[in-house]
């Protein structure tokens, strides 16, 4: 069975009139009848963008959030509009507060909210049903979610401005919802990451040992590289190789040095990946 996965929600526009680009993430994804979408976006493109495309929204019945950060689900609550019945996979810790430790041009530090910006009872009155597991498990007929992703002793998150609050100080956060999916096609099996925060070559030896995959055909999505180290890098662009990935699609957290660093190392296997690209396997 064919499979289309299409980007509705991007950093940048793939299109030059229509689409919109957004800081968030979204794609759809089509086999045969059934339509579901990986992440929402923070909301600005989601329905012109699916509208544009001729994506009819009101046929998803599935969501799966890869993590809890606004730019991944606040477009959650207009997809419900569309489609009130919707069940939201994901795992229990979607809902944490989460926040962003920035600094203005003046140097001043500012604490800003990142999660998701909805309740669970909010999201539940207008009609979601929510089905939430930290489990590798099959979500539908040959989509599976990686569940919460085994950490080593000592791990720590690539970017140190996303915090928690524990009760009486911040603290980085774990990461425990970070979530990513994996597909069987008719050309082999697809990771589809949302922003990978649990990191690219933890995810992707999750994912080999819960499906006994050795190769991959493709991988699509954010791999938030960009607030990772040059090593990283290079043991990423290694184990890519090694799963012998034919098309590298990244996008949305990655980072410009760090795609261009893929880009220089795996040559034609890295393709564009903005809002309004369409990939089918």
């Amino acid at each position: 069975m064919k499979t289309t996965v299409t980007l509705l929600c991007e950093n940048t526009a793939g299109i030059p009139l229509g689409i919109v680009g957004e800081h968030g993430f979204s794609a759809l994804i089509e086999r045969g009848e059934e339509s579901i979408l990986f992440d929402t976006g923070q909301g600005i493109g989601l329905l012109p963008n699916a509208a544009f495309l001729g994506k009819d929204l009101s046929r998803v019945k599935k969501v799966i959030l890869s993590h809890g950060h606004y730019d991944h689900t606040r477009g959650l609550a207009m997809l419900i509009e569309k489609t009130p019945t919707l069940t939201v996979f994901g795992h229990p810790d979607i809902f944490r507060e989460r926040f962003a430790v920035m600094e203005d041009a003046r140097g001043q530090r500012h604490v800003l909210p990142v999660g998701l910006p909805y309740t669970r009872k909010d999201l539940e009155s207008k009609g979601a049903t929510f089905d939430l597991s930290p489990d590798f498990r099959e979500v539908a007929p040959g989509l599976f979610a990686s569940g919460e992703i085994p950490r080593p002793e000592g791990w720590k998150g690539g970017d140190s401005r996303l915090v928690v609050w524990d009760g009486d100080r911040y603290q980085p956060d774990p990461f425990r919802d970070d979530l990513s999916l994996v597909l069987q096609t008719e050309k082999g099996p697809v990771i589809l990451l949302g922003c990978a925060h649990a990191g690219l070559v933890l995810i992707i030896r999750h994912l080999r040992r819960q499906t006994g995959f050795t190769r991959f055909h493709a991988i699509l999505g954010g791999t938030h590289l960009g607030a990772a180290d040059k090593a990283e890098w290079e043991e990423a662009r290694n184990l890519l190789q090694e799963c012998q990935v034919e098309n590298v699609a990244t996008s949305h957290c990655t980072g410009f040095q760090a795609n261009c660093f893929l880009a220089s190392r795996l040559g034609e296997r890295v393709v564009p990946a903005s809002a309004g690209t369409s990939f089918e396997f």
